[in-house]
């Protein structure tokens, strides 16, 4: 596959699009795409004097001939220069579009964040956040493989409603990178590939839906339960997408990739198109290079983040840079035009998905024993909560058997760390919550292990007399890390729970017999106020696996 310069793939899109001629004064910031247009055999370089010049004869340009003008400046005062004109275009709605050399990424003072540093690299200055606010779109370019996605939003918001001035700000190490032309993914293919994937959903026999925290950040909830009563196929969440839906949603087959359930990573190396709306398709949800899925299938990938995409475009069948919400509410209209023809190779996958559900769910391997089952305390926690409460879990084991237990019924939500899964999080975690609606249980599922790391909080929650029950699983510390044979943990500093609790004022219980379990809840679950439970657990706890 040929690759392409960032410059001489910028030069031959202008040309491309009706680019005949650019305004520009040369400058070793802009080196590279200076280079480019001195080159190519469709475009002049109109030598200019002065930058504050450059935009208003772009102006002019795309007045006379139509369509939008270019303007190539070099780095610090060259971009400073040109201000003057892109005021101008601004206020008179021209549709221009600067392009301005830059340091290389490391040498920006964008790129090293220090408060009050003014200068980096050679003649470097932050020329977006100075031109923000007289252009209609500004953005530096980070990422060589978002050229094109960036001119055609450029392009696009600058000839579009009321016409103005766009600013593309490309440091040098950008500009002389080189791409794979072919899997350049751009802004005007969001409506072509979502009507791809909606033909591709009519068209799969085993289509499947992966949904993540951009559902709930973009509040598409409900676009996506809709979503899940138009398509028979299944739906897998990611971790913080798992409280989108509830278990019992018959689409829904809960949490995906290393630590989901049983049966998830079987239906992802099946299905044959897949389509991941506001997940960033993380190691532990998809694989290394997405190696969960099948490796013939269709896969497109729907995210608000460029950078995310980037990182397993090679493995993409389609992007669509979009809100999740705008997103799915384009493609039920699609799909509620063209209603989706359930053949009988989809109907035969769907009920193969669901008798996975029903044969693998995590619920259906918890036993009732002592020592206590993590997986059945996880099971007692998830049957306690209501609608309006909010469950909270730990890393390490809990952290790994919440996210396969909890079914999130009745609107119920959870709290919990997704990337990193960081121990001790979940005691800040619950205080948070609690201060923000101290009318909401939150119930809290912790190791005696992750406890220590933030035991001060408890002070906190007790002065503060929030509505946080604190499940502690006692079990000798760190299963997650023993049951993959790696510990060195001392069993005689483990901690007495009792006089901790007592130590912070906080009322305390004991469960060191699964048959009291529902006995001792009785007593604190609906007693408003903080409360520390402890769990006596199986010290040789197995965590459910998926089956590969």
């Amino acid at each position: 596959m040929a690759k392409v310069k960032v410059s001489d793939f910028i030069a031959d899109w202008l040309y491309k699009r009706g680019i005949t001629d650019v305004f520009m004064l040369s400058g070793g910031g802009a080196i590279h795409l200076d280079e480019a247009i001195s080159k190519h055999e469709g475009i002049r370089g109109v030598c200019i004097k002065n930058e504050a010049t450059g935009p208003m004869m772009a102006e002019a340009y795309a007045r006379t001939k139509g369509g939008f003008g270019v303007v190539y400046v070099t780095t610090g005062p060259g971009g400073a220069n040109a201000v003057t004109g892109v005021t101008e275009c601004y206020v008179d709605s021209s549709p221009v579009l600067v392009i301005s050399g830059q340091s290389p990424i490391n040498q920006t003072t964008k790129n090293a964040n220090i408060p009050n540093l003014r200068s980096f690299g050679i003649q470097e200055l932050n020329i977006i956040d100075v031109v923000k606010s007289i252009t209609k779109y500004a953005v530096m370019i980070t990422i060589p493989e978002s050229i094109l996605y960036e001119l055609e939003k450029a392009i696009s918001v600058a000839t579009s409603g009321r016409m103005g001035p766009v600013w593309l700000d490309i440091p040098l190490d950008i500009q002389s990178a080189y791409v794979e032309e072919d899997n350049l993914f751009g802004f005007s293919t969001n409506k072509k590939f979502t009507d791809k994937i909606s033909e591709d959903l009519n068209n799969a026999k085993r289509p499947l839906i992966l949904a993540g925290q951009g559902i709930k950040n973009s509040d598409a909830v409900s676009e996506l339960k809709r979503l899940a009563s138009c398509l028979e196929c299944p739906i897998i969440l990611s971790r913080l997408g798992l409280d989108c839906l509830p278990y019992s949603n018959v689409n829904n087959m809960g949490l995906g990739g290393i630590k989901g359930t049983k049966f998830n990573k079987l239906i992802m190396g099946e299905a044959d198109v897949v389509i991941a709306i506001g997940t960033s398709l993380s190691v532990a949800f998809a694989g290394y290079d997405l190696s969960f899925f099948n490796p013939n299938a269709k896969i497109y990938m729907v995210d608000i983040e460029l950078a995310e995409i980037t990182k397993v475009q090679h493995r993409l069948s389609g992007v669509v840079i979009k809100d999740a919400q705008d997103f799915l509410r384009g493609l039920l209209n699609i799909l509620y035009a063209f209603p989706i023809r359930y053949s009988a190779e989809r109907k035969n996958w769907f009920e193969h998905c669901l008798k996975y559900k029903e044969k693998l769910s995590t619920k259906l391997f918890v036993k009732e024993q002592n020592p206590i089952d993590i997986y059945f305390v996880a099971k007692k926690i998830d049957e306690m909560s209501k609608k309006g409460d909010i469950l909270v879990d730990d890393a390490g084991s809990s952290y790994y058997v919440a996210g396969q237990t909890f079914s999130f019924e009745n609107g119920v939500k959870e709290i919990t760390s997704g990337a990193y899964a960081s121990m001790g999080l979940s005691i800040p975690l619950s205080i948070g919550a609690a201060i923000a609606d101290p009318k909401v249980c939150i119930l809290t599922m912790t190791g005696d292990g992750s406890l220590e790391t933030n035991i001060q909080e408890l002070k906190t929650l007790s002065y503060y007399k929030l509505n946080v029950k604190l499940f502690i699983i006692n079990n000798g510390g760190y299963i997650s890390m023993r049951d993959h044979g790696r510990h060195v943990e001392d069993e005689n500093t483990m901690l007495n729970i009792k006089k901790v609790a007592d130590a912070y004022d906080i009322p305390y219980y004991l469960i060191d017999d699964y048959k009291n379990f529902d006995t001792i809840a009785a007593k604190f679950k609906d007693v408003y106020g903080p409360a520390i439970i402890e769990i006596i657990c199986d010290s040789e706890q197995k965590l459910i696996l998926p089956i590969c």
